[in-house]
């Protein structure tokens, strides 16, 4: 990185004339340059004003302070300014550089890594040479920033031969002590300071003796060189949290106390490091330091859920040899993993999972013999998998889910206690018989979904040697026939079949085979066979997509999740609704959308009041909406769409206070819209259009404050358009709450939470669209078609973030207003 000629020029006018108070530099393409010169009247603030928020910058400081001698002092400070919102980049070519740069300044006293000028926590003194010892034995004074207001200590160490320890003791000490000053008292008068001197030279003096002490006791305490190496790898991280506030020997002197380490409790060995991040935690931006090298008897290491910046796994992670437990999970990690990972030969636990990984598996993890667990799961790790993981013949957990890896599955038969296998979302290939997993008599858990080129080579008789109770080969090849070797298993809790290949017919035992299995899966294959007086049992079935005929199964009361949507079924709604077996169930999602069924939709729904999602669109069903609808307290999303429904909206609908999705498109329903439309306050999509509404639009629908989308279309609607609708809170913003996305999600006991995601298709610039997954972005009004008199609204304007405007086909008059320019997210406008 070159350097423009004025920073060093800048810097001797600083520090030789005091021509400034502070100078930043920036790196601006290949070279660092001056951005900005503070003048010397200029403040504190006014540097701190100066630096960006969300950029990096090098900055000088010319920093004065007056001794407790009453000495008038200077010291010239370096700061990296790098805060938490600026890019990762960034801050790399930032920190890359900083060496080189700063070495290039002659005359830096005191370097600083700081990230939020307004935390004192933020301010870090790199290193203990930022201090060095002045000829009377004191040392430089630090500098903290708090809320703006600037001040010093002048210290003395312990003695005139201070130890690391000492050093660090007192260090703590005073800036605990000075922090318990009001900020106008710490610069001026002197006693505060005063007294800090002479407290932390007591405390440090006891705190010494107490050492002596405790080093003739039993040695229950930790180590000195392992306190003194979890102290430097302490100095790595930013620590936003302080969740490493505890790592002081001022605040406890055995380190085995202090907050994630647990040490032996005889030898007082550091044998678990576990400073993971809490959830609820800003992570520890970590660099592993090669003083973790001086724990030699650690064999356990959680650093998960912290933020490497997508630094690599250091090598001489390898040379921990009596690591038997490491979890690097959820990062930040980058590159390849290294080799020496294989060197651990105690190992029986490692987690490099949700990572940025790349690069191909090593062979060496064959080399970790006593491995039981490996994760290796989402990263971007390429390549095939190494066939000496199948010589891991104590490993019981093996994932490697959600990367890029390709070629065959190896044979895992000597893997006799794996219990756990998934190598889903990846490009694997090839066929996978019985012969694999010969030996895998304890395998349960089993998934390889998501991998298209991959088949099942299982033959109709073959009886595998596992009883697995998770089955998931979704989007692989099992088909073209019907797996068979399936009826062997009897301890499944999971069948996943989804888009698998199948072009064969349900045999009979499948039906009651399954019902014994409380979560199936099935859609999306080309399955068949007649459902007429079949009797389900799962807790969630889905069985859609696929080429089933005859009526509606029976249900049992264990049903809570049924999908038998697009098939080719005949049978009449209002036989499954009215059927006295189907009663006293606890059904909460009915997907029958596309099945050809007909029929009244009946005023049997008093019987179905656990039902939160119904989706009955583009079927044959006749008839009026029943007031028994009412009695469905718990429902959220309501599908009717694309039937021959007529008659009026029942009143009853007014008490669904949960309702969140409303499409009654292409019907025939008439009358009125009603007044009390505006409670429901929860809808986010109203879709009426292509029905026979007459009368005016309520200006209650201005009160549909969740509202995205208003599709009232193609009726006999008449009157004005209300002079209210920038009311419509969530149509106006142009932000996305992640709150509003258009999912319901329903919970069911013992079973994974189950979601149905909405969905809308509707033509706009002569184009159909169906929006499913990013429906939640669309903004959208449509009132076309209509019999609409009168001018468009003003207010319609502020509607900012719609998208899509349709008042075409009205009897609109009038000027088209002038502010419809601002609304800035609008996609589609048709008058």
């Amino acid at each position: 990185m070159a350097m423009h000629d004025d920073c060093k020029l800048k810097f001797h006018e600083l520090k030789a004339k005091r021509n400034y108070r502070f100078i930043i530099y920036k790196i601006e393409g290949q070279q660092v340059v001056v951005e900005k010169l503070g003048l010397p009247e200029e403040s504190y603030d006014d540097f701190t004003n100066s630096l960006p928020s969300n950029e990096c910058r090098y900055a000088v400081y010319d920093f004065d302070f007056t001794t407790d001698e009453n000495c008038q002092k200077s010291k010239i400070f370096f700061i990296a300014w790098a805060p938490d919102t600026s890019k990762v980049r960034s801050r790399m070519v930032y920190a890359s550089s900083k060496d080189r740069f700063k070495g290039e300044l002659d005359g830096i006293q005191v370097e600083l890594q700081a990230t939020d000028p307004r935390l004192e926590q933020k301010w870090q003194l790199t290193t203990r040479q930022s201090l060095q010892l002045d000829d009377d034995h004191s040392l430089v004074p630090l500098l903290i920033a708090t809320q703006g207001d600037q001040y010093c200590l002048g210290v003395q160490t312990c003695n005139e031969k201070a130890s690391d320890l000492e050093w660090l003791i007192y260090r703590e000490c005073a800036k605990l002590c000075l922090s318990d000053f009001p900020p106008s008292q710490r610069l001026s008068p002197v006693s505060p300071r005063m007294l800090c001197k002479q407290k932390c030279k007591d405390y440090c003096t006891a705190q010494l003796i107490n050492l002596s002490s405790c080093n003739k006791n039993s040695g229950t305490i930790c180590n000195d060189k392992e306190k003194q190496a979890l102290l430097n790898f302490k100095e790595g991280p930013n620590d936003p949290a302080n969740r490493l506030s505890s790592w002081s020997p001022l605040k406890e002197y055995d380190c085995c106390k202090w907050l994630g380490v647990i040490c032996n409790s005889t030898t007082g060995h550091v044998i678990k490091l576990q400073p993971q991040n809490p959830k609820s935690s800003l992570p520890l931006r970590v660099k592993i330091s090669h003083s973790l090298l001086e724990l030699k008897h650690l064999s356990y290491m959680d650093l998960s859920g912290n933020d490497f910046q997508f630094a690599r796994i250091p090598n001489f992670v390898g040379a921990m040899e009596s690591l038997e437990y490491l979890n690097l999970s959820h990062a930040m990690l980058g590159e390849f993993i290294p080799h020496d990972l294989g060197k651990i030969s105690t190992l029986r636990y490692l987690d490099l999972s949700f990572n940025q990984l790349t690069g191909q598996i090593p062979d060496h993890l064959g080399k970790l013999t006593r491995l039981r667990e490996l994760f290796l799961s989402h990263n971007h790790l390429s390549g095939s998998i190494p066939s000496s993981l199948g010589t891991l013949s104590s490993l019981q957990i093996l994932s490697l889910s959600n990367n890029r890896l390709i070629g065959p599955l190896p044979n895992l038969s000597s893997l006799s206690d794996l219990e756990k296998l998934t190598i889903d979302n990846n490009y694997l290939s090839g066929n996978i018989s019985v012969i694999h997993f010969t030996n895998c008599s304890k395998l349960k858990n089993f998934d390889a979904s998501s991998n298209k080129f991959l088949s099942f080579s299982f033959s109709q008789n073959s009886v595998p040697p596992f009883q697995l109770e998770t089955i998931n080969l979704s989007w692989c090849q099992v088909g073209p026939r019907f797996p068979t070797w399936l009826k062997t298993q009897t301890n499944v809790q999971v069948l996943a079949l989804t888009n698998s290949g199948i072009e064969d017919v349900a045999p009979h035992w499948f039906w009651n085979w399954v019902s014994h299995v409380p979560n199936v899966n099935i859609s999306h294959n080309q399955i068949y066979g007649n459902l007429t007086g079949v009797p389900l049992n799962s807790t969630v079935i889905r069985i859609d997509y696929n080429r089933f005929e005859g009526q509606l199964p029976y249900l049992s009361p264990n049903v809570e999740w049924l999908t038998v949507g697009h098939n080719s079924l005949t049978a009449s709604l209002s036989s499954f609704l009215c059927h006295k077996n189907n009663w006293g169930n606890k059904l909460k999602q009915l997907g029958a959308g596309n099945s050809t069924l007909s029929g009244e939709l009946s005023d049997c729904w008093k019987h179905w009041q656990s039902l939160v999602a119904i989706d009955l669109g583009f079927n044959h069903l006749a008839g009026k909406i029943h007031s028994s609808f009412g009695s469905l307290s718990a429902l959220q999303s309501l599908h009717l769409h694309h039937n021959k429904l007529f008659g009026h909206i029942p009143a009853s609908l007014r008490d669904l206070n949960s309702l969140r999705f409303i499409n009654l498109r292409r019907n025939k329903l008439s009358g009125n819209l009603p007044s009390w439309i505006g409670e429901w306050t929860n809808v986010s999509i109203l879709a009426l259009g292509r029905n026979r509404f007459t009368g005016t639009i309520p200006s209650q629908a201005c009160h549909l404050s969740s509202l995205t989308v208003l599709d009232l279309s193609r009726n006999r609607l008449s009157g004005a358009i209300p002079r209210c609708l920038n009311n419509l809170t969530l149509m106006f913003t142009t932000n996305i709450p992640m709150n509003s996305s258009l999912v319901v999600y329903i919970p069911i006991p013992e079973q994974p939470v189950q979601h149905f995601c909405e969905y809308l298709t509707f033509i706009t610039k002569g184009i159909m669209y169906t929006y499913d997954k990013t429906l939640r972005f669309v903004r959208m009004i449509d009132l076309s078609q209509n019999m609409l008199s009168g001018s468009i609204p003003d207010d319609i304007c502020e509607v900012k973030g719609i998208q899509y405007l349709n008042l075409s086909h009205n009897q609109l008059t009038g000027n088209i207003p002038e502010a419809i320019g601002n609304m800035e997210r609008l996609e589609a406008l048709d008058l």
